[in-house]
């Protein structure tokens, strides 16, 4: 069975798995029935490869469950999609308004993709930390959206317990407190969940020149494999297409990118794929760098800072 969430009893990370048409806790006793993503009442039951709510009669799959329990994603059970009469979804944390259940082959999705798919999956990525050196500071949350071949979306979102307490000036600006990161995963924990959730994507950062030195040498302080090839870093593409300010906050602006959530690592991680693809949408050639450079820089803080590990 695939863990796909953290336990809301136990606080253990990715220890919930779906067993038939309940939830359960490899570490503890919770268990959670869980209702039909459909009417929202309904219990469901086991119908071969396939559960069907026992008030509406709706069949759904084990598949389309754990998408949206791994995905933290809000059923609307009352507007429900014009086109094919199912439930929206959301999340609002991420920017991510109402969508059809069958994003993105419902009719109603389709504008969201204005250009192709692309032909390998693409991970969007942002940090929040404790402080900008990388030698000795720590990552407090990890944020990332994922695009498949085929337009789907995941998203990824994890805070870290850091080395050190946050700052009042961190905490002002990302919102994120001491309290909140008490109980939170190891950064090693989040990191093998990154790497699964990842696969061999292509990373794509807003300012890639502080995340993905971030990225690159926690994996290596931590012995994981760097299995991505290629980055590209949207700041840059801004810069040569000569963007007179170039924040993620002005450019969502210029381009009325919705972003309610600014410095939440998930919600720049969404709006940077929004950027990602309005430049697309109007360049032939997406300038893509090879990650050897990247790995060269970690390297080089490594070296500086030799004992600093974040656990």
């Amino acid at each position: 069975m695939v863990k796909i969430a953290n336990c809301p009893q136990c606080k253990s990370f990715r220890s919930i798995q779906i067993s038939n048409h309940q939830l359960n806790c490899t570490n503890c006793e919770f268990s959670l029935d869980i209702l039909c993503a459909y009417c929202g009442v309904g219990k469901l039951s086991v119908d071969g490869d396939k559960m069907v709510c026992a008030h509406c009669q709706m069949e759904q799959t084990e598949e389309q469950l754990k998408y949206i329990i791994q995905n933290r994603l809000k059923v609307d059970t009352d507007h429900l999609c014009q086109y094919c009469n199912r439930p929206t979804l959301s999340k609002i944390e991420a920017n991510i308004q109402p969508r059809c259940f069958n994003f993105p082959t419902c009719g109603n999705q389709t504008q969201l993709f204005e250009v192709e798919v692309p032909s390998h999956d693409l991970v969007f990525l942002d940090f929040e930390t404790t402080g900008l050196e990388i030698g000795n500071e720590s990552i407090i949350e990890v944020g990332a959206c994922k695009v498949d071949r085929n337009g789907q979306e995941y998203f990824f979102q994890e805070l870290v317990k850091p080395v050190t307490d946050i700052k009042p000036l961190i905490t002002q600006i990302t919102g994120i407190d001491n309290e909140m990161v008490k109980n939170a995963p190891s950064l090693k924990e989040v990191l093998q969940a990154f790497m699964e959730f990842c696969g061999s994507a292509q990373i794509i950062a807003h300012n890639a020149q502080f995340d993905v030195p971030w990225l690159v040498t926690s994996l290596m302080r931590h012995q994981f494999d760097v299995p991505f090839s290629q980055v590209l870093c949207t700041l840059k593409w801004a810069k040569t297409k000569e963007e007179g300010k170039r924040s993620l906050g002005a450019l969502s602006k210029k381009y009325h990118i919705g972003h309610e959530n600014a410095h939440r690592a998930l919600a720049d991680a969404v709006v940077t794929k929004s950027l990602f693809y309005i430049y697309d949408k109007d360049d032939d050639n997406v300038p893509f760098e090879p990650m050897d450079r990247y790995i060269d820089i970690s390297k080089k803080i490594m070296a500086q800072f030799p004992d600093f590990i974040q656990s």
